[in-house]
């Protein structure tokens, strides 16, 4: 069979289209589109940190005025290498801590109101990607201070003891008597002793911020009269 000259021309074309085609796929030097995965180095991605590799741990983000809080910055796995071998950096409001000692570990001992804020941390040379912002409040109060015991009058062969403490939040109470142990009696705020039933009794005041106890009450005799000597440490 024959070809025309015309017919000639677009075979010759069909192979050249063709070995184009094939010298695109063998070229060893060919590389792909941006989404190709060949595109990614034998050695992976180059490292950079995210925001969520970063997170302000705290077992309660609002403490009163003289407690401790401890804050912990916890890392990805990706990262944990890393962070042995780099300093932390916490921040305050977005202003950097100048700290003496800086890891992961920000302990607040006995805070006040000042300490107050958004707390976050990083890693140096990663400033770039801190944590989010961990807000820690601090309420004001103290603990039980100024802690007593008043006695009330004697009526029938019975006296009422009153606890009374300066503290805020306000305490609970708890009424001791002293024998061969410590045992404790109520939970009132006010303790009623029948005659016969005397001896040496004391107060105890808490709070979520600390406690305090008062002095020793004696109750002795058929009037329960009544002496008072400090507790012992």
């Amino acid at each position: 069979m024959c070809l025309t000259d015309s017919e000639i021309e677009e075979d010759v074309s069909e192979l050249d289209n063709t070995s184009e085609i094939d010298d695109v796929v063998e070229d060893p030097d060919y590389v792909g589109s941006s989404s190709d995965e060949s595109n990614v180095p034998e050695d992976g991605p180059s490292e950079s940190s995210q925001p969520q590799d970063f997170q302000v741990y705290v077992e309660r983000d609002t403490v009163t005025e003289g407690q401790n809080i401890s804050l912990t910055c916890n890392t990805s796995r990706a990262l944990k290498l890393t962070a042995n071998s780099h300093t932390f950096i916490w921040y305050k409001n977005k202003r950097r801590l100048n700290l003496q000692h800086s890891s992961n570990k920000l302990n607040l001992i006995a805070v006040s109101s000042e300490d107050t804020g958004r707390y976050s941390c990083a890693l140096k040379d990663l400033e770039t990607f801190p944590s989010e912002e961990k807000l820690i409040i601090v309420k004001h109060g103290y603990a039980p201070r100024n802690t007593t015991v008043s006695v009330g009058s004697v009526e029938g062969g019975v006296v009422t003891l009153t606890c009374s403490s300066d503290a805020k939040p306000p305490p609970t109470y708890s009424w001791f008597k002293i024998t061969d142990t410590v045992q404790r009696q109520s939970l009132e705020h006010n303790f009623t002793v029948i005659d016969g039933n005397g001896g040496f009794f004391y107060c105890e005041a808490t709070n979520t911020i600390g406690s305090q106890n008062s002095t020793i009450i004696q109750l002795t005799g058929s009037n329960l009269m009544c002496g008072i000597r400090e507790l012992e440490s």
